[in-house]
């Protein structure tokens, strides 16, 4: 019976967090795509208004997602690298370190996650939600993109120097996207996406296309906003 059950998470379920992150990481083939969160962080996030959000098939945890808040001097705040006034740095949450077991992948739990903890955030009266990829990690991405409705608006080495897109979105608003100004860029070509972000553009969406020798290949989506309107 395929029973799954998501919610918050208490302070007696700090072990089976662990566990599974260290499941994670004995699984991955390239540390560069998942750098886990210390453990003084995973403490931190279970302190309210921080949380973790966990996916439960039966009584298992398979999934989970940190909602942290940051303290206004933290100076790791991805708000910070995205221009979020000082004044507003208290209202930016992070979604960190959103991981899925390995016998559980490819059944959408990523995006079940990260909307369950954007609908979070609207629900707390919070200003910005960010977050971190790796430019190479297309299931992830896909699940950002999609799930939150962040941007990706920079790409700066993080974690002891590993390349990663910051996302964010502000939740007060929502954006449109200038007619014909969608560029596909492949995701190894981190030259051509550094320089769409100085000029404006921004990445939301990414794809999968088969060439003409039928490889597959990730291409990173991006576009120009238009306009911003606030929302009601």
């Amino acid at each position: 019976m395929n029973l799954y059950t998501i919610r918050m998470l208490n302070k007696n379920e700090i072990k089976s967090v662990r566990k599974l992150q260290a499941d994670v990481i004995e699984d991955q083939k390239s540390s560069e795509l998942f750098v886990p969160s210390p453990d003084d962080l995973l403490v931190a996030s279970l302190e309210p208004p921080s949380g973790i959000a966990g996916i439960f098939h039966q009584d298992k945890l398979v999934a989970y997602s940190l909602f942290f808040l940051p303290p206004h001097d933290w100076n790791d705040n991805l708000g910070r690298d995205v221009g979020v006034s000082d004044n507003e740095l208290t209202q930016v949450v992070h979604l960190e370190e959103t991981v899925v077991h390995p016998e559980y992948r490819g059944r959408n739990l990523l995006h079940v996650i990260l909307s369950f903890l954007t609908y979070r955030a609207i629900t707390q009266n919070i200003s910005h939600i960010c977050a971190t990829v790796s430019p190479f990690n297309y299931a992830s991405l896909k699940s950002v993109f999609r799930a939150t409705g962040m941007l990706g608006k920079k790409l700066r080495r993080k974690y002891g120097g590993f390349l990663r897109y910051i996302f964010h979105r502000d939740l007060r608003v929502f954006q449109t996207f200038a007619n014909n100004s969608t560029q596909y860029v492949p995701a190894n070509n981190i030259k051509h996406q550094k320089r769409l972000l100085e000029q404006g553009y921004f990445a939301f969406d990414v794809r999968k296309k088969i060439d003409e020798d039928k490889k597959e290949e990730i291409f990173i989506v991006f576009g120009k906003v238009l306009n911003i309107v606030c929302s009601s």
